[in-house]
């Protein structure tokens, strides 16, 4: 039994699918999913906003927000729950700050905006 096989010989890499084998390539060969790539450069996107001044945040901050949804739906669909939750996780997790003034918004309160 080698290194990732289970007990009838299945790999469990290439079954899960997050890194799938290049056509005609060695199984050891393998390329990250289009999904977990787009969340890879939606993270680093994320972590280069949170470089600028606030002042230059709202719109790049925004627009990732908004691209998140789609994202997480997207890797629920090609990989499953569990995956899914995790980016929630993260998500939450980057987003903590406007989450929270959005939902004090939707609770009829006035938070401050940081300038």
């Amino acid at each position: 039994m080698g290194r990732g096989e289970g007990l009838n010989g299945s790999n469990f890499f290439v079954e899960h699918a997050l890194f799938s084998p290049k056509r005609g390539d060695s199984p050891a060969r393998m390329e990250i999913s289009p999904p977990l790539l787009a969340a890879a450069l939606w993270a680093l996107a994320a972590t280069t906003v949170a470089f600028l001044p606030m002042r230059h945040q709202y719109v790049p901050g925004f627009s990732l927000l908004l691209a998140a949804p789609p994202l997480l739906a997207w890797i629920a669909v090609d990989h499953g729950v569990i995956f899914a939750g995790l980016g929630v996780l993260a998500f939450v997790s980057m987003f903590r700050n406007p989450l929270r003034y959005f939902i004090a918004r939707a609770r009829g309160q006035h938070p401050e905006i940081p300038k």
